[in-house]
């Protein structure tokens, strides 16, 4: 097994890929595709996690800076 301590309902794990929490078993974790994140509490399980949604951009976004756009391809600057 992994260097993951076992728990007894499952982790929640972060995909190296593209960086997205999951929830699976200690036997299908694997240390070059997870990065642990938690164990899952008591009441959740492997099937009924949902991650938090993530924050609308326009939450993250600054909306008083006014966007900067650069000239559009193609055309030529005088």
């Amino acid at each position: 097994m992994s260097e993951v301590k076992p728990s007894s309902h499952g982790i929640v794990v972060e995909l190296k890929e593209n960086g997205i929490h999951t929830a699976i078993s200690d036997a299908n974790y694997n240390p070059k595709l997870h990065r642990k994140v938690r164990d899952l509490k008591a009441g959740e399980s492997v099937r009924t996690y949902a991650p938090r949604k993530p924050e609308p951009l326009s939450e993250v976004v600054d909306q008083s800076a006014p966007a900067t756009q650069g000239p559009k391809p193609g055309s030529v600057e005088k």
